[in-house]
């Protein structure tokens, strides 16, 4: 038998050629890993301020839309909060008791506090009048509108709401069945602290804290959150009632360090945008 044939393994020197290209491998897949790892935490932090500067935005733009400087929906303002008429829920009148309301198809909660106001239309045209909601009334048991006979069957209403006579000159502002009924709020937008960071939040009514709605953002002293208002002609104004569009600048930060080249440091990104107001 050739003993050559016979014979079988590796050698010493094969083994240390195996173990010396064994580890250049996986030292190179331990590397593309660790990139790969490093970008993808990069990425995501990146998507993450991206996200908070678009949700930022949305709320504030989405709020400024809605608003009207010249009906007086703009109670302050300034560059680095805002205080608005905040539109919190509608509904239709179904049924009518003087200067009380049965409402139906209520979308969200009519509620009668300090800072509660209403708009509402007449039903002789489609102009929207401002009032005061004085008193909201829930079912069961909601008085002085027994029921709707606008709905099938005369149901009770859900709600009852009363408004004060500011428009119109007679106690029922010239509203009735068939008109409709927008609530708001006062509602204060600034940025707030928490465990160290910067937050966009919101206060709405009488609330006596804010609740947080993105963030973080970086702080008013680096312009996390600046406001500038203008009025019809385009000239900055601090006059709340002349303003006609506003522009938000809002800088957000990434909630961990991540690499950034040599160093280890916070993702950042600015946006700015521009809102009309229904003047």
């Amino acid at each position: 038998m050739n003993r050559s044939l016979a014979r079988s393994g590796f050698s010493m020197l094969e083994l240390m050629i195996a173990l010396v290209i064994g580890s250049v491998l996986i030292t190179a897949v331990f590397g593309v890993m660790m990139s790969h790892s490093r970008e993808f935490r990069v990425q995501r932090e990146t998507l993450d301020v991206r996200e908070t500067l678009r949700g930022a935005v949305n709320i504030l733009t989405t709020e400024m839309q809605h608003a009207s400087a010249t009906r007086g929906d703009l109670y302050a303002i300034s560059p680095e909060s805002l205080a608005v008429r905040s539109y919190q829920t509608s509904g239709a009148i179904c049924g009518t008791s003087t200067k009380r309301y049965g409402i139906s198809g209520a979308a969200g909660t009519f509620t009668a506090g300090t800072d509660d106001s209403a708009m509402v239309t007449q039903t002789s045209g489609t102009t929207w009048n401002k009032a005061k909601l004085t008193t909201v009334w829930t079912n069961p048991g909601s008085p002085y509108v027994a029921t709707c006979p606008s709905w099938s069957g005369s149901p009770v209403p859900p709600v009852v709401i009363e408004l004060a006579a500011n428009v119109g000159g007679a106690d029922t502002l010239n509203v009735g069945v068939g008109s409709v009924v927008r609530g708001f709020r006062k509602t204060v937008y600034k940025l707030v602290q928490s465990s160290g960071r910067w937050w966009l939040a919101r206060r709405v009514g009488a609330a006596g804290t804010y609740d947080i709605l993105t963030g973080p953002l970086r702080s008013n002293t680096d312009s996390g959150l600046v406001f500038r208002y203008y009025d019809a002609a385009g000239a900055i104004t601090a006059v709340p009632g002349s303003v006609k569009r506003v522009t938000i600048t809002l800088r957000a930060e990434s909630t961990r360090n991540v690499p950034s080249g040599r160093t280890v440091d916070k993702r950042r990104d600015s946006l700015t945008a521009t809102a009309t107001l229904r003047n």
